[in-house]
């Protein structure tokens, strides 16, 4: 296709068939003032007639030029365009809002653009900061919680009947006192977080209407006096939370109440025997009658104690699988804990000896299980060595713990320190494991350490 620069009278530059005809500029209708000749360069056609470009301005740049004109009514290609700052004096007149706003998000002709017919537009124009006075009375409510987000018009914005413009004048930390009590949620948090960022002293809210609001006063500590009594039951814990009147909040009809009382460290001789298990958990979290909560009836409970290290060799054979994967988390009872059903438990182990396991570790759970009669299976050893190399005899497998292989992990680990030996497997099966060992180029290591 052949690129015809043309210059109109408005000081603007297109192309002959694209832009303009032989007389007018088809979209501003500006005059033709010269055409480049079917047979003349530009370079020529620039040179002659003495054309000077503004800065980015379309036509000034052929290869950008046909980019707008490939794509021009796409966003495809264009915004990056755009974003360099250049043709925007073509790109303003784009069919595609999306185009026309990243003209504007460039400060480019606002005077023009804050009236466009598309609200994104006219949004990226007021966060431009410009005519926010027309804008404040835009019919889009998007629009006018930009301006208000510009910290425009705020005395007026906060009566706006739209929520989200009221939430954006509380952002801007304007009209708290009435905001915190918004009828809308999301403006009264807005106005809440803005409150307890700027010390703004919510104490005379205490008998709001609105829980929310109730509920950040007494993380203010304000009104505790009263607010200890409330009906609702976040605010009576965030009470508590406080240390405030403990000596009746331990008695609260709401498990929620007494679990934070128990958090606080407070009369936990009594809350131990606490009806519900969430309470008690509370308690065994305090290091409180662990003694008597070892042996709750609820797991949760249990695996809370095993969390504080204590019981862990009546825990190690809980009923419940959470509770033994916590012991197994203490690092406690891996002689039995590497042969349990549940293959969790089985990979806490495995990680668990990866990871915190020391070689003195190793040695005493490795003593553990020859005491308990375990030996070297030498059907696994496949699954422990490959090639030549230590990678999979060093690293205890997570994803697939069987248990015979871990033990097997451990007891060679055991030989390659030389401790008991002969007691490391069946002495039918010595030959096999000697033949094994030098196949895989690792006999004189083992000898070595022998």
């Amino acid at each position: 296709m052949e690129y015809r620069l043309q210059q109109y009278e408005d000081g603007t530059f297109g192309y002959l068939g694209i832009d303009g005809n032989e007389q007018y500029n088809l979209t501003t209708e500006s005059r033709v003032i010269c055409t480049q000749g079917e047979t003349e360069t530009r370079e020529d056609f620039i040179d002659k007639n003495n054309i000077t470009f503004q800065k980015n301005q379309y036509g000034s740049n052929l290869n950008l030029d046909i980019k707008i004109i490939k794509y021009y009514d796409y966003e495809y290609g264009l915004i990056d365009v755009a974003k360099l700052n250049y043709g925007l004096d073509k790109l303003i007149n784009s069919n595609s809002s999306s185009i026309r706003e990243e003209v504007a998000k460039q400060g480019y002709r606002l005077d023009i653009l804050v009236k466009d017919k598309t609200p994104s537009v006219r949004k990226a124009v007021a966060k431009q900061g410009y005519g926010l006075d027309i804008l404040i009375n835009d019919t889009n409510y998007y629009v006018r919680g930009e301006v208000a987000e510009q910290g425009y018009g705020l005395d007026k914005l906060i009566h706006d009947n739209e929520w989200w413009v009221r939430e954006a004048v509380a952002e801007q930390g304007y009209g708290l006192d009435i905001l915190i009590n918004d009828e809308n949620y999301h403006v009264r948090w807005k106005a809440i977080e803005q409150a307890r960022s700027s010390d703004f002293d919510l104490s005379p809210f205490v008998d709001s209407i609105y829980p929310d609001v109730r509920l950040a006063v007494a993380r203010q500590g304000h009104g505790l006096d009263k607010l200890i009594y409330d009906e609702d039951v976040d605010i009576r814990k965030s009470v508590a939370k406080q240390g405030y009147g403990l000596d009746k909040l331990i008695s609260d009809k709401k498990w929620e109440v007494r679990e934070e009382v128990a958090k606080q460290g407070y009369g936990l001789d009594k809350l131990v025997y606490d009806r519900k298990w969430e309470v008690r958990k509370a308690v065994a979290e305090q290091k409180y009658g662990l003694e008597i909560l070892v042996i709750d009836k609820t797991w949760e409970v249990r695996e809370a104690v095993a969390k504080q290290k204590y019981g862990l060799d009546l825990l190690v054979n809980d009923e419940n699988w959470n509770v033994r994967w916590t012991v197994a988390e203490q690092c406690y009872g891996f002689e039995n804990l590497i042969t349990d059903e549940n293959e969790a438990i089985r990979s806490e182990v495995a990680y668990r000896l990866n990871t915190e396991a020391d070689d003195e570790f190793i040695i005493d759970l490795g003593n553990k299980l020859l005491d308990k009669g375990y030996k070297i299976c030498t059907n696994d050893l496949n699954c422990i060595f490959t090639d030549t190399t230590y990678k999979n005899f060093k690293e205890f497998s997570v994803k697939n713990a069987q248990s015979d292989i871990l033990i097997t992990q451990v007891l060679v680990r055991l030989l390659w320190k030389n401790i008991r030996i002969k007691d490391m497997y069946d002495p039918n099966y010595s030959a096999i494991v000697l033949i094994y060992l030098q196949q895989k180029g690792l006999l004189n290591d083992v000898i070595n350490k022998l």
